[in-house]
């Protein structure tokens, strides 16, 4: 897959593997133009891995944390480790 983005565009890629292995990078980090351009790796994949998805999370300058519930198994493991 491609897309294309300005330069100007603020935000992160996120590219997924099929064997599940996920990075995430800014993309002001990678080159967009010059010599540098040609042959950029983004991910290097294990053999017979392929890229599953890819997808552009843009910032709009504000951050926002989101707050994910905590199920039984985690409240005990947080629990656990407050007692060490």
């Amino acid at each position: 897959g491609a897309k294309i983005i300005n330069d100007e565009t603020k935000g992160d890629l996120m590219i997924m593997s099929k064997q599940g292995v996920i990075i995430r990078m800014n993309l002001q980090d990678i080159p967009s133009q010059g010599r540098t351009t040609q042959g950029v790796y983004l991910m290097r994949m294990s053999s017979g891995d392929k890229v599953a998805s890819t997808s552009v999370i843009e910032n709009d300058g504000t951050e926002a944390l989101a707050e994910e519930p905590v199920d039984e198994n985690q409240a005990q493991l947080i629990a656990e480790g407050e007692e060490k």
